[in-house]
């Protein structure tokens, strides 16, 4: 039995559930100064108050005790996982309040479940979109887990903007750090060796990803750009991409590019230039048909990025690229100008 573990699971319990030291030491007949000491990891309780202490939190003596905390940690990513191996984003809102309903305490789940939220896109939008923000809210007020905080710091400007909160939406964002005051920056002067190589090609995988999120936001939130410009823009990002995973041996820069080619498609396709719609759309398929050829067990050979770690759950979603861009074509209406053309035809065909 761990002491340690056994401090910080009570000290977790009781935050989520919202009560005071005094008002569990009440509840199991010890005082306020002993429950204190036991989450100051100062010493814990008598083996017989375990079960008082599980039941009133209606959890196990084995949560308790922080022993089923490694066994947790897997099931949860494994719920994760099996929210991103499906298109359906109600489907992914399903899974992850069946994994609340086991994990109640989860922040992991919770901040999932709001970002899920922000997916939904029917007649209750209004109503998933103030879910969201009251489970944003509640994991920053309580989590002290930094990476949970700060995915939840970046997400939540989302939901209150697309629920009309604009101001807090630009006020947590100007709190966010800025690229330059991060983790990837200040650590690399702390660290050396295969840390520093780590920690420095996860950053530029960070950037990468930036870029591309950067060059659609420019393209689609402004007019500063013609269609021709916005081809320009794309195409830069895809040579940097393709040199970066110049190998095409890593599913998120394979993903990365499917997604400039079908941007790129739908600009065109607004233009009217049919033809090089459908000849970008050709290629987004050609990228997808490599994903869903990925050897998961591979490691990335590219130069920049050979350190990266590849088992991150996203994995399997990104190796479904050709599910994923048949149902964007199938389900969007934008396509519905070219839907009977023998060419889209045949591009669907591609992606069965």
């Amino acid at each position: 039995m761990s002491e340690l573990r056994i401090g910080k699971a009570i000290k977790r319990l009781r935050r989520e559930k919202d009560i005071t030291q005094e008002e569990l030491a009440a509840a199991i007949g010890v005082t306020a100064q002993a429950v204190s000491k036991w989450e100051r990891e100062e010493g814990y309780p008598d083996i017989t108050l375990l079960p008082s202490i599980a039941g009133y939190f209606g959890v196990t003596v084995d949560t308790v005790c922080g022993l089923d905390t490694e066994r947790e940690k897997e099931e949860i990513e494994k719920i994760k996982t099996q929210a991103l191996q499906t298109l359906d984003i109600a489907e992914q809102v399903n899974i992850f309040r069946q994994g609340l309903e086991k994990y109640p305490h989860s922040y992991d789940l919770q901040a999932e479940l709001a970002c899920a939220l922000l997916g939904l896109r029917d007649d209750n939008r209004q109503q998933h979109l103030e879910e969201s923000i009251r489970l944003h809210e509640h994991v920053l007020e309580r989590c002290t887990d930094q990476k949970i905080r700060s995915d939840v710091q970046a997400n939540i400007c989302t939901a209150y903007n697309w629920a009309g909160y604009h101001d807090k939406a630009l006020n947590m964002a100007e709190s966010l750090p800025s690229l330059y005051k991060t983790k990837e920056i200040e650590i690399c002067e702390l660290v050396s060796g295969d840390v520093l190589i780590d920690n420095i090609q996860d950053g530029i995988q960070r950037w990468i990803w930036c870029l591309y999120y950067w060059v659609s936001k420019m393209c689609h939130a402004t007019d500063h750009y013609t269609t021709d410009e916005k081809m320009a823009l794309y195409q830069k990002v895809i040579s940097i991409y393709e040199t970066i995973y110049e190998n095409r041996d890593h599913l998120f820069g394979l993903k990365r590019i499917i997604c400039c080619y079908q941007e790129m498609a739908e600009f065109l396709l607004e233009d009217g230039r049919i033809e090089e719609c459908i000849a970008c759309l050709e290629k987004a398929v050609e990228f997808a048909a490599l994903c869903e050829d990925y050897d998961l067990q591979k490691q990335p050979t590219s130069l920049l990025i050979n350190a990266v770690d590849v088992g991150s759950g996203w994995r399997e979603s990104y190796k479904q690229a050709k599910s994923y861009l048949h149902y964007n074509l199938t389900t969007e209406s934008r396509y519905d100008s070219i839907r009977e053309t023998p060419e889209f035809k045949a591009i669907l065909e591609k992606l069965v």
